[in-house]
């Protein structure tokens, strides 16, 4: 009986091993509900298509997300919220959030920190981090928006769209207004400069 136990909990091996740990405090049903998502996560569906999977397995429309997102950290395919905030805090820390470019490099900074957020998401985190900690957050005028150097030097490759990678390099300096991190992440740059390259010199 021992081994027949065993190949149950087998079945549902590519879950998280805390359904197996859990069992005897989920129902039939939430153990479905994370083997669908298990299942339609290894055959490479994302998002809404790894939530239908779910609710066809039970779960209910009005919280599916919130079990997803769930999932999705318990099953390491996203950065955990504790881990998200300590980037946040990391990067908030001991700068002065109301100058527009130190703005821009810790948006940059936590971007590149943490994968999946992008740039509106990691804005509005820092937002928050500033509120929490009484700290103030520069703000353009209604209508414009934010400019760091990342949004510098996607100008400047589109007024020279054929630079070298050695022409665009001698311009992402901190002289011009790049952050450390900015020069830490030149070959991603470099990869975005050929591709630039390319389109223009296309015939």
């Amino acid at each position: 009986m021992g081994n027949k136990a065993k190949d149950k909990s087998e079945d549902t091996s590519n879950v998280d091993v805390s359904v197996e740990d859990s069992a005897p405090e989920l129902t039939p049903e939430q153990v479905a509900v994370r083997v669908a998502f298990s299942s339609a996560v290894d055959s490479g569906a994302e998002g809404d298509a790894v939530k239908l999977a779910m609710i066809q397995a039970g779960a209910k429309f009005s919280n599916v997300t919130r079990q997803y997102n769930e999932l999705m950290e318990l099953n390491g395919l996203v950065t955990p919220k504790a881990d998200i905030e300590q980037a946040v805090a990391n990067a908030c820390a001991e700068v002065d959030l109301s100058d527009e470019d130190t703005l821009g490099q810790v948006v940059e900074e936590i971007e590149d920190a943490i994968s999946e957020i992008g740039e509106k998401r990691a804005l509005q985190l820092v937002k928050a981090w500033a509120k929490k900690n009484n700290q103030d957050v520069f703000a353009k005028p209604r209508g414009e928006g934010r400019r760091g150097f990342r949004f510098k030097l996607y100008e400047w490759m589109k007024q020279n769209p054929t630079s070298t990678d050695d022409e665009m390099k001698a311009y992402l300096t901190v002289e011009n207004g790049a952050s450390p991190n900015d020069v830490n992440h030149m070959s991603h740059y470099i990869g975005i400069m050929g591709l630039v390259r390319d389109i223009a010199t296309q015939d």
